[in-house]
């Protein structure tokens, strides 16, 4: 999910994994100079992620718009845009 890499690999019934860190944060879309912020809307911290982060969503992010952010062990690997905006 992070590198956006593919393989194949072959897995025994009893094989098992460890669990991902996964965590989804609201999150308020701000700017878009350098790079792009975005404010949790909890607790007001801010991370900035690059365009290449957003590639899928980048045209379609407005200034103020709240998103979901899928964070793994705290750092952002994804946004999903709201189903709506107004």
């Amino acid at each position: 999910m992070i590198t956006g890499s593919q393989f194949e690999r072959t897995y025994r019934s009893g094989d098992k994994f460890e669990k991902a860190d996964l965590e989804e944060q609201e999150m308020e879309y701000l700017c878009d100079k350098d790079s792009f912020c975005f404010m949790n809307t909890t607790n007001y911290e801010q991370i900035f992620l690059t365009r290449d982060q957003l590639e899928d969503v980048i045209d379609l992010l407005k200034e103020n718009t709240v998103c979901t952010v899928l964070l793994h062990n705290q750092k952002p690997i994804g946004v999903t845009l709201p189903h709506s905006s107004t």
